[in-house]
């Protein structure tokens, strides 16, 4: 028998969605928005925005679903 042994796990995933519900289920620092121009595809991380005032009155899909953070659903 092993005592004081505790297994951790890590696990990381990456997805694609078009579910403002399934983005409602996650932080802000979580989230990765990809955008593109047509030429190339900017990444940017949510946590480095500003979403504070935001988050009073709307849930993450809804800022998501007018815009207010790019990745247009």
């Amino acid at each position: 028998m092993k005592t004081g042994y505790i297994q951790q796990y890590y696990f990381e995933s990456a997805d694609s969605t078009q579910s403002i519900d399934i983005v409602n289920q996650f932080s802000p620092d979580s989230i990765i928005v990809c955008d593109n121009d047509g030429e190339e595809t900017a990444f940017k991380r949510l946590d480095d925005m500003d979403l504070s005032a935001w988050q009073n009155d709307y849930s993450l899909g809804e800022l998501w679903e007018k815009n207010v953070f790019g990745g247009n659903p």
